[in-house]
């Protein structure tokens, strides 16, 4: 005899180790993920208990469980991003630090197709790219690097692999342009070195 179960598909979750954001500067973006999940309820059949489940589909659910529900997954890595924005100018030390509050770090970035899914999230958030600074990414440079170009590191220790420097960056013009965020002027996905008080106003969050 076939029983017929219904399943409440994940709809989001209470991410209370963002209150932080949300007091500060709230948060922006929306959950995505590769897989196309209607809304509602699902009905499924099965035979019985024992009945093979879709495991894609209940990856994608459990992984989603993991993050803030305005986060986005990114289905070349399973991470979620999310862009927060300022009413005013953050540092990037700050900006560190409130991605590690909520649970996660400034988003590292390791291959092209991260990259322009970071950026795309970041351009449909009004207000992340604010005059000539885009969000804050998690790349630095080390005291004592060689500059322009040495000893960038990402705050994860994961291995500098891919970059995607604008035209004529990185290029320390001021003498300590040391800490990474996308160009702003005109939004770009191409990166540009500034120092840690720019007038940046966004950071990306990544969790894992």
């Amino acid at each position: 005899m076939r029983a017929r179960i219904v399943v409440g598909l994940f709809a989001g979750i209470a991410c209370t180790r963002c209150s932080a954001l949300v007091d500060t500067g709230g948060l922006a973006g929306e959950n995505t993920t590769d897989s196309a999940i209607a809304e509602g309820d699902a009905a499924v059949d099965v035979a019985d208990s024992s009945a093979p489940k879709d495991s894609a589909t209940d990856d994608v659910a459990s992984d989603a469980s993991k993050f803030p529900a305005d986060a986005s997954v990114f289905g070349g890595n399973g991470h979620a991003y999310l862009v927060v924005v300022d009413k005013t100018k953050i540092n990037w030390g700050d900006a560190k630090a409130r991605a590690e509050e909520a649970g996660g770090h400034l988003a590292t970035i390791t291959s092209s197709a991260e990259n322009q899914f970071v950026y795309q999230l970041a351009a449909g958030v009004q207000g992340a790219f604010y005059t000539t600074n885009g969000p804050w990414l998690g790349g630095y440079q080390p005291n004592g690097s060689v500059e322009p170009k040495g000893g960038w590191t990402w705050v994860t220790n994961e291995p500098w692999s891919y970059e995607n420097w604008a035209a004529s960056e990185p290029s320390n013009t001021n003498g300590d342009e040391a800490f990474l965020e996308y160009t702003g002027s005109p939004p770009s996905s191409t990166w540009n070195d500034i120092d840690i008080g720019a007038d940046t106003r966004a950071f990306v969050i990544e969790f894992e």
